[in-house]
């Protein structure tokens, strides 16, 4: 399908929606005032922060990266908070 031109209908018969994968996660508390901190003011988060080969593709996802990483910049810079990406779910706060 064509990646690089976002205005073609990609035809479903050719490339259907498949399910790759189902992410199970255990009940938790996921808004606690340290964890609301940690998420508002210190994460980032970022689809290109994956494996390469599942990376966004296409003109309209480069644009969007830059974007993502501008205005990461400047909330970290408004927040007076330094960028982490955290490896490890230990590494969140509870």
């Amino acid at each position: 399908m064509p990646v690089e031109d976002a205005s073609v209908e990609w035809d479903e018969d050719v490339s259907p929606y498949r399910t790759v994968a189902t992410v199970e996660t255990p009940p938790q508390e996921s808004f606690s005032p340290a964890r609301r901190i940690y998420a508002e003011d210190v994460l980032s988060w970022r689809p290109w922060y994956g494996l390469a080969a599942h990376r966004p593709l296409g003109s309209i996802n480069r644009v969007r990266r830059e974007a993502c990483e501008a205005l990461g910049a400047w909330r970290h810079d408004v927040n007076a908070q330094v960028e982490q990406d955290p490896t490890r779910l230990t590494d969140v706060p509870d």
